[in-house]
């Protein structure tokens, strides 16, 4: 396990070595060129990918005179590669390796171990499980070990989506549900959850209506799956999800993030839901709160004109009563 480990660190550190060096000469030519979009990203992961693919099969001083090939096959000939596998993943799940362009030159690493038998799904599962207990048994959320935890828990989100292991979904949801009743004021996970559930979790979307639905309340990061359960659920309406968030707008206390969730969620019945609301609470509303839901009827199709009219007036009311 040892030799493993020390290979693992060989491998991955000239790895983050290479990546680094044509990364950042990549981001520097976009930057140059003042040209800064996903497309480019895309073509630039594409090409760094070939790259690494080629340094993967080349000698390297870095790993003793020899391939990342080499080590593999070297390690399957003692029938020890699930120990240079479980060290990869370990390091790889931790480690900053999907940033910017470089999910596509991870997703060689990743297709590699798995081709020496190596599971994903299974390893992420008892991490996701493994990372939760640990959470759980941190009184201090501010603690750096606490950070640490969520860091690599938004990772393995990552991962999820990027080798599109949808069995994990409910992984995924029940690891941020779990970990709801934390005062963890950090969206960064939920972000990370949202955005696999919207590529792999589709088929799991009663799952997260079944878990969304049992809580009291949410932490930020489960305001990120309400709005993935919005998301998803506009693809397959169902009286019972109507019901749900319109039920949800009429309760939770922060109108705006709720009237997001009808946006998201996308039924035309919602703009009665939010024109009704407006109307009732013209004077008691703030101007930020009340165009940001102005604006949610906007993006349902409503009309609006004639309740900002109202608004205006009511506005010109409060003046000159301040006036008098």
């Amino acid at each position: 396990m040892e030799e493993a480990k020390y290979y693992a660190e060989k491998i991955l550190t000239a790895a983050d070595k290479f990546l680094d060096k044509k990364l950042d000469s990549s981001i520097q030519s976009i930057m140059d060129k003042n040209e800064f979009n996903d497309q480019i990203f895309e073509e630039i992961s594409e090409d760094i990918a070939c790259l690494f693919e080629k340094w993967m099969n080349t000698k390297s001083k870095a790993i003793e005179e020899k391939s990342v090939i080499d080590v593999f096959a070297y390690f399957n000939s003692l029938g020890k590669i699930n120990h240079l596998n479980i060290e990869l993943a370990q390091y790889l799940i931790s480690s900053d390796s999907l940033e910017y362009a470089a999910y596509k030159p991870f997703l060689k690493m990743a297709e590699l171990m798995i081709s020496y038998g190596f599971d994903w799904s299974i390893f992420l599962s008892n991490k996701i499980k493994e990372i939760v207990s640990e959470l759980d048994q941190i009184d201090n959320i501010n603690n750096n070990c606490y950070e640490e935890l969520i860091f690599v828990l938004s990772k393995i989100f990552i991962i999820c989506k990027v080798l599109k292991l949808k069995e994990l979904s409910p992984n995924i949801i029940e690891a941020c549900v779990a970990i709801n009743e934390h005062s963890y004021s950090s969206d960064v996970p939920g972000y990370e959850a949202r955005n696999s559930l919207l590529e792999i979790g589709q088929e799991y979307t009663d799952i997260l209506y079944e878990k969304l639905r049992s809580l009291s309340h949410l932490n930020p990061i489960c305001e990120q799956l309400m709005l993935c359960l919005a998301e998803l659920g506009s693809k397959k309406k169902s009286e019972q999800l109507f019901k749900f968030f319109k039920e949800f707008f009429r309760k939770h206390q922060d109108k705006v993030f709720a009237s997001d969730c009808l946006v998201r969620y996308n039924d035309s019945r919602a703009i009665v839901i939010l024109r009704g609301y407006l109307e009732r609470n013209l004077d008691c509303m703030d101007k930020n709160s009340f165009y940001e839901l102005k604006s949610a009827v906007d993006k349902l199709g409503g009309q609006t004109k004639d309740i900002v009219n109202m608004y205006l007036s009511h506005l010109q009311q409060m003046k000159q009563n301040i006036k008098i």
